[in-house]
């Protein structure tokens, strides 16, 4: 078990890519920005909400990209729970272990958790640690086992409505991985639901609980993501780039992309002075 916290500025852009071993991580963001990281396994992820914590769960080795902006802020705290913890206490019987135990059980997942004072409260204590050597670690150490407490409640009493059937799982991964293949082109939502095998209602609802995000916002975010590439090699022209990510008319892509960057495209033009 980990605690982390960070108050930094970037003063350049940064880039990183890399492989994370399985992980329960719970955060909450203080101030700022920070989409820790941008990208999992290919899918593009949501911003962090500031004051609301979030929970991040993976039963697997995965990769993320973490793509930053100079002049971006962030103030973050969080605690990183590897498997060996829990294998450890493996002989438990408890109803509320194994609610948190079960995240570890499937791919990455990420939820935020609305509402969940008692574990906001933790973090912020965390945060703002009184205490220092020995007496800094105990202290640490005992609300970090207070917010696997906290969130086994949250997450039992039902506010966090995160359980998909397998084959439903397995069919959302396979629309994701036909999403994927040609992401200017992804085939409307009747037509992928078709492809896998599912009704559109039952695909939309296995989609989202299992990554998150909605089948539009993913094609979405993967166009925008794809697009911020684009821009910042300098190759293309905004319509262009607009175009070969699959939106049929600028205006529209500028919108967008301004929705979920916090600037119009032409800021990311190789060689752009603002």
């Amino acid at each position: 078990m980990q605690y982390f916290e960070c108050d930094i500025e970037l003063m350049s852009d940064l880039h990183v890519k890399g492989h994370h071993p399985p992980t329960l991580c719970i955060g909450l963001l203080l101030k700022g920005s920070w989409p820790w990281p941008s990208i999992i396994n290919g899918k593009a992820l949501d911003m962090l909400k500031v004051g609301i914590p979030v929970m991040v769960a993976a039963g697997e080795t995965f990769e993320s990209i973490t793509n930053q902006t100079v002049g971006q802020r962030c103030r973050m705290a969080a605690l990183n729970i590897g498997p060996d913890f829990f294998s450890s206490q493996s002989g438990e019987d408890d109803a509320l272990w194994h609610v948190l135990t079960a995240f570890l059980k499937s791919a990455y997942r990420q939820h935020d958790l609305p509402n969940c004072e008692g574990l906001k409260s933790i973090l912020l204590r965390l945060y703002n640690n009184p205490y220092q050597g020995a007496i800094s670690r105990l202290y640490r150490e005992s609300l970090a086992l207070s917010a696997l407490v906290e969130l086994a409640v949250y997450l039992k009493d039902g506010h966090c409505h995160c359980s998909v059937f397998p084959l439903h799982r397995n069919r959302a991964f396979e629309a994701r991985e036909i999403i994927d293949q040609d992401i200017a082109a992804a085939p409307p939502i009747a037509q992928l639901a078709h492809r896998v095998g599912m009704s559109e209602v039952t695909l939309r609802r296995a989609f989202k609980t299992t990554f998150g995000v909605t089948i539009v916002e993913y094609v979405r975010d993967r166009r925008l993501d794809a697009a911020r590439i684009m821009l910042r090699e300098g190759r293309f022209l905004i319509a262009e780039v607009a175009y070969r990510v699959g939106y049929s008319d600028p205006a529209s892509f500028t919108h967008a992309y301004r929705r979920r960057f916090g600037h119009p495209p032409i800021v990311e033009l190789k060689g752009f002075k603002g």
